[in-house]
C-alpha cells in the first residue's frame, strides 16, 4: 500500500475518532466507513485538508456527530457554533467565520440538501446542543 493511501486512510480514521470517540469503537469504524466512502466519491474531508478553519474543525469534533439518515439545518449548527466559540472560546461575536465562511466550508465537507432551507445530511448537533 503506497505511504499517500495510509496517511489518508490515517486522516479519515482520526476525524472518525475526533467525531465518534465518545460514542465507543463502533461508532468510530461506522464513521470511518462513512467518511472512508466520501472520499471514495471524491468528496474531500475537512480535516486536515485546508477546506476548513482550525476552529469551524474543533466545533464539528467536539459538538457534532455523524449519524447515517440525520439531517440538520445549516442555520442551527451555525447558531450552535457561534454560541460555542463565545461560551468555550470567549469569543467576540466579530470574531466567529462568517455563516458565509462557515456554509463553504461545511458545503466542501458535507452532503448538503436544499429546498427553501439548507440541511447537512448526516450530521447533527450531539445531545446538549440543539438540533
Amino acid at each position: 500500500m503506497k505511504t499517500n493511501t495510509i496517511a489518508a486512510r490515517l486522516r479519515i480514521l482520526t476525524m472518525a475518532h475526533q467525531l465518534e470517540h465518545a460514542n465507543g469503537t463502533d461508532a468510530v469504524l461506522d464513521a470511518f466507513d462513512r467518511l472512508e466512502e466520501r472520499v471514495m466519491r471524491g468528496v474531500p474531508l475537512a480535516e486536515g485538508t485546508g477546506h476548513m478553519p482550525a476552529l469551524i474543525e474543533e466545533f464539528f469534533a467536539t459538538r457534532c456527530e455523524l449519524v447515517e439518515g440525520a439531517k440538520t439545518q445549516v442555520g442551527v449548527i451555525y447558531d450552535a457554533f457561534r454560541e460555542w466559540c463565545a461560551e468555550s472560546k470567549g469569543l467576540d461575536v466579530n470574531a466567529v467565520p462568517s455563516l458565509r465562511v462557515f456554509g463553504e466550508s461545511t458545503r466542501r465537507a458535507f452532503d448538503r440538501e436544499a429546498s427553501n432551507r439548507v440541511f447537512l445530511l448526516g450530521v447533527r448537533l450531539r445531545e446538549g446542543g440543539r438540533s
